[in-house]
């Protein structure tokens, strides 16, 4: 190309779309991730994992009003980002859904640190999801409620294992300690064959080892690859065998008794599973019956 084509040539540069006022085509690093105006908060992803998540955002210059106080509409851009990544997390890549009412409330002003949200849904039926965030500031003061609707065109692929409880490292450690019987999935949320291979096929696996009464919860342990949400989430993955995602471990009176089930994803090897976790309690405990 020489210099009059350069020239005469559509300059598709980052920087070039930055000039632009739109349209505008955006690539994002995931499903689960940050957009450009969400970057530009600086907003950070810590989870996001069946129907809730946990979002911070820093107070940086840019984002103070005329007094100093982190400005408002930051904090509710805040809020609003924390409910739509409660929602992408149990609904398929790709699905498009929109904000279509809101309501918050301040309770108090920011002057300094980080904003922290947590956020969780419902899903109403097939077009709406009801949302609710709280926003805390460094020491965990409440500063902000904020209740939302989203509109999403009707599904008939709705992750129906949205149910299923999420544990943090902690809950799992003290579930450990008071002697009880549970199956606990460790997953990654950018690993596919947990998102999109085994993920639909768990309500019956799940419904299995309910009626033997065994309990299953599930535990995210990264959002993006090979970076741990935590130093906890890192111990508790490698204390039950290290990477290998989804990893399913059979916990009987506190006790690591199966953790070597890793990439379990199709219904004949959920089913196989099954039967052998509940084989292998009942032999523990023989008042578990399947």
């Amino acid at each position: 190309m020489n210099d009059e084509q350069k020239a005469a040539a559509p300059d598709t540069s980052r920087a070039a779309s930055k000039r632009s006022n739109g349209p505008h085509q955006v690539e994002m690093d995931g499903w689960i991730a940050c957009a450009p105006f969400e970057r530009l908060l600086n907003i950070t992803i810590h989870e996001a994992a069946f129907g809730k998540s946990v979002l911070s955002m820093p107070f940086v210059f840019d984002l103070a009003q005329g007094g100093g106080l982190m400005h408002g509409g930051a904090l509710v851009s805040l809020a609003d980002t924390a409910v739509a990544m409660a929602i992408k997390s149990i609904v398929p890549p790709g699905t498009s859904f929109v904000t279509a009412s809101f309501e918050t409330r301040f309770l108090r002003p920011v002057k300094k640190g980080v904003v922290t949200a947590t956020a969780e849904v419902q899903h109403e039926d097939g077009t709406r999801f009801r949302g609710t965030a709280h926003l805390f500031d460094d020491e965990n003061r409440p500063l902000m409620t904020f209740a939302s609707v989203f509109k999403v065109p009707r599904m008939d692929r709705m992750d129906t294992t949205a149910a299923v409880p999420e544990l943090s490292p902690g809950q799992v450690r003290r579930r450990m300690a008071a002697g009880e019987t549970f199956v606990l999935n460790v997953v990654a949320a950018w690993c596919p064959d947990c998102t999109e291979r085994q993920r639909p096929r768990l309500p019956a696996f799940v419904k299995r080892l309910g009626a033997a009464n065994i309990p299953f919860y599930q535990v995210t342990v990264q959002q993006e690859k090979m970076q741990f949400i935590s130093p906890e989430h890192e111990a508790l993955t490698y204390s039950f065998g290290g990477h290998g995602y989804p990893r399913t471990v059979l916990i009987v009176d506190g006790t690591v008794r199966s953790r070597d089930n890793v990439e379990v994803i199709s219904r004949e090897a959920l089913d196989r599973l099954a039967e052998n976790f509940i084989a292998q309690a009942s032999s523990f405990r023989p008042a578990v019956r399947g």
